[in-house]
């Protein structure tokens, strides 16, 4: 489960809800990782990665098996009650080897790890946040991508028609930008809306 994402500026993340873990992050060019803080829990699992492509990652030891993570540059995967490490494994290479936008990347290592065998309990949810430095959709706003699906059968099958939404909007909205380039620099009036965008914005909860 995603439980804490934050933008900064700085190689070294810092949040009250990471703690000591996250102070780490940036000794991992020296080959450093994460290990659990005083009075950590055993089971727990954390990955930080910051904007230099630098990850740092942990597996408490007495997480539920199977539990563990990989990690490559820009990169890191980890769960548990897994059917096995070829989970995580898969999904970094579907990653890496996926072109284009990040939410399709991301999807893709989602759909490679639930082919290698998922969670072992099955599926229910899947979410994707995709979060920028002031690059929101919105004013003051750094989410350029919050998806959710909750309860369903399938859900990675759905995240997908909402990736693809998101995408036709963000198309929509390069379009209309598009047209009032060239219409100021026609010396004409700039349309005032984009009508194709869907009012739902890049917030989506099915």
């Amino acid at each position: 489960s995603l439980t804490w994402v934050q933008v900064v500026d700085q190689a070294v993340v810092q949040d009250d809800v990471a703690g000591g873990w996250a102070d780490q992050a940036g000794n991992t060019a020296q080959g450093g990782g994460l290990t659990a803080p005083g009075g950590a829990e055993k089971d727990a699992q954390l990955a930080v990665l910051d904007a230099h492509g630098h990850v740092a990652a942990f597996t408490g030891p007495q997480a539920t098996e199977w539990a563990g993570h990989r990690t490559d540059e820009y990169v890191t995967a980890q769960g548990n009650i897994l059917a096995g490490p070829e989970v995580v494994e898969e999904m970094i290479r579907a990653f890496k080897e996926t072109k284009g936008h990040l939410s399709f990347r991301l999807l893709a290592a989602l759909e490679a790890g639930q082919a290698a065998g998922g969670d072992r309990r099955g599926q229910q949810s899947a979410a994707m946040l995709i979060v920028n430095k002031d690059g929101g959709v919105w004013l003051h706003n750094d989410v350029v991508l919050r998806l959710q699906v909750d309860d369903s059968p399938e859900p990675i099958r759905e995240l997908r028609r909402l990736v693809e939404i998101a995408a036709q909007q963000r198309e929509a909205m390069r379009r209309f930008r598009e047209q009032q380039q060239r219409a100021r620099q026609q010396g004409d009036q700039p349309p005032a809306t984009a009508a194709s965008a869907s009012s739902s914005g890049p917030d989506r909860s099915p």
